[in-house]
């Protein structure tokens, strides 16, 4: 049986800068949003104003999306786009690399006012979620 290159039902939007002011530089990407096989990790640490339940963002190979480890201010994504569910980008890795099945996973914790107010004022998710 051979892998297959996930299905990308949902689409995103990927912001760059901090929060307050946050720059969209790219809109409406394909993605799926996902706990991988119904397991949880749950973070040690984790950015204030974040939940510590994490989610996986698999995209099209070679997306354009980034972790501190590559800026200063890791991304922020709304998955779906337009629904007002802000994600803080952990961590991001290729799954696949160099097969035909290539694509990136960007590892996600959930962002919101209610945790931080100062600094993730405007972070609100709607009630109850869509």
């Amino acid at each position: 049986m051979s892998f297959t290159v996930p299905d990308f039902p949902l689409l995103c939007n990927i912001y760059t800068g901090p929060w307050l002011t946050k720059a969209l530089r790219h809109a409406n990407v394909p993605c799926n949003l996902g706990l991988g096989k119904r397991t949880l990790f749950f973070a040690g640490d984790y950015e204030p104003g974040g939940s510590m339940v994490t989610s996986q963002l698999l995209l099209p190979a070679l997306t354009d999306v980034r972790s501190q480890l590559l800026t200063v201010n890791y991304d922020v994504v709304e998955v779906p786009s337009g629904s007002l569910r802000w994600y803080g980008v952990g961590g991001v890795e290729d799954a696949g690399k160099g097969f035909s099945n290539e694509h990136r996973v960007a590892m996600l914790f959930q962002l919101s006012q209610l945790f931080e107010p100062t600094l993730w004022a405007g972070a609100v998710w709607t009630v109850p979620m869509v």
